[in-house]
């Protein structure tokens, strides 16, 4: 597949450099995303036959890019050579970090040995796609490598394609993990993460703390969204204030169980691995079927956390919400004038005396169902 043409101008270029939204080029193994403001750079490395992040951060040329070094070997022998630079991890060779991709074949082999296919860029109205394809070099395994940019957002959104390219004499491939994206980020001396956690009328607790060595990670294993923790993680390089210094924001849509590990290695490199499922958790594929992750987005801001989080609530209302210009109905909610005192005679009072106030749409919220009596039954029937 010949190199992506720069397409000219609008809708293809950003507003902010003028540059093309995605730009791959096969003679070099560079591929180039511009999201707004912010460059996303990652280079084929023939070494290891995967890509490795170069540059996320400011907006970039493709000269410039080009000029930007693979990340440097360990500093010693008994580092993993690649660990916390590949843009998407398999498990396969001396990898020591947690893998963005991990297998079991039918006769019980795990080891992949990935090799590029192609790269490609697509382009519509306001945003573009770029899709990695990897198969492994012996057994019937693909996977590919989504990406979308669009042109007033410095947010890139990431997932997986996964599928089963065999017959049915290969035998089944479970998945042991499926990472929606493996998130790089630059070389730095020391590294701060922000996360949220909470309960019941403490929502939202902010936990910020200097990034330990090793693996750190956030997960839910409840099957649903809750404030018990959230999929969300942003790190720094310990200097970052309320409108100053450089943030990494990164964030898994789903809403059943998930988790999110930032690996800290002793050489200063860091990436963040976002997954739906945990540990234990498996996916069967079949021949021909495929598995497509949920998206993660990731955004780089300059503008310290204040930028950071107002980037990321005009995206979710941009391009999240369904119908985000839809004006919401004033809405009641009954819980707290009757508790679980429900019946069918004082809601309909309720929701008479609501209508009168202009209320649209009327919510009977809990203790309505089953022997939902109190806060200790009725839930799950």
């Amino acid at each position: 597949m010949g190199p992506s043409a720069d397409p000219p101008g609008r809708p293809y270029a950003t507003k902010e450099t003028g540059m093309p939204l995605a730009r791959y080029d096969p003679a070099t193994g560079l591929l180039l995303l511009t999201a707004a403001n912010s460059g996303y750079a990652v280079r084929l490395d023939p070494l290891s036959g995967s890509f490795r992040l170069v540059h996320w951060g400011p907006a970039l040329t493709f000269d410039e890019a080009l000029t930007a070094p693979l990340p440097e070997g360990p500093q010693d022998s008994f580092a993993g050579p690649w660990d916390g630079t590949e843009e998407f991890a398999v498990e396969a060779g001396p990898r020591y970090g947690p893998p963005g991709l991990a297998v079991r074949f039918a006769d019980g082999d795990h080891l992949l040995s990935p090799v590029l296919e192609d790269c490609s860029t697509h382009f519509d109205a306001d945003s573009a796609q770029a899709v990695i394809r990897m198969r492994d070099s012996v057994r019937p395994l693909a996977w590919e490598l989504h990406y979308t940019v669009r042109e007033q957002s410095p947010v890139i959104e990431r997932r997986i394609l996964i599928e089963h390219t065999g017959t049915a004499a290969d035998g089944p491939v479970t998945l042991d993990r499926w990472a929606s994206a493996q998130w790089t980020l630059p070389h730095r001396e020391t590294y701060r993460v922000s996360c949220i956690h909470g309960g019941w009328s403490r929502e939202g607790r902010l936990q910020r703390r200097e990034l330990p060595i090793g693996e750190f990670t956030l997960t839910s294993r409840r099957g649903h969204t809750g404030h018990d923790a959230g999929p969300w993680m942003m790190l720094d390089d310990t200097s970052t204030g309320e409108e100053h210094g450089e943030t990494w924001t990164i964030q898994i849509a789903t809403s059943g169980t998930w988790r999110m590990t930032a690996l800290h290695t002793t050489t200063g490199r860091c990436s963040v691995t976002a997954a739906a499922g945990h540990e234990g958790a498996e996916r069967v594929l079949h021949p021909g079927q495929t598995l497509r992750t949920p998206t993660s987005a990731g955004c780089w801001s300059d503008g310290g956390f204040g930028a950071a989080s107002r980037t990321q609530h005009r995206w979710v209302r941009d391009h999240v919400l369904p119908h985000p210009d839809e004006t919401r109905p004033v809405l009641y909610n009954s819980w707290e004038s009757t508790g679980f005192d429900i019946t069918e005679t004082n809601q309909k009072e309720l929701a008479t005396r609501a209508a009168a106030l202009g209320v649209e749409l009327f919510v009977v919220d809990d203790g309505w169902f089953g022997t939902r009596d109190d806060d200790r039954s009725g839930l799950g029937e």
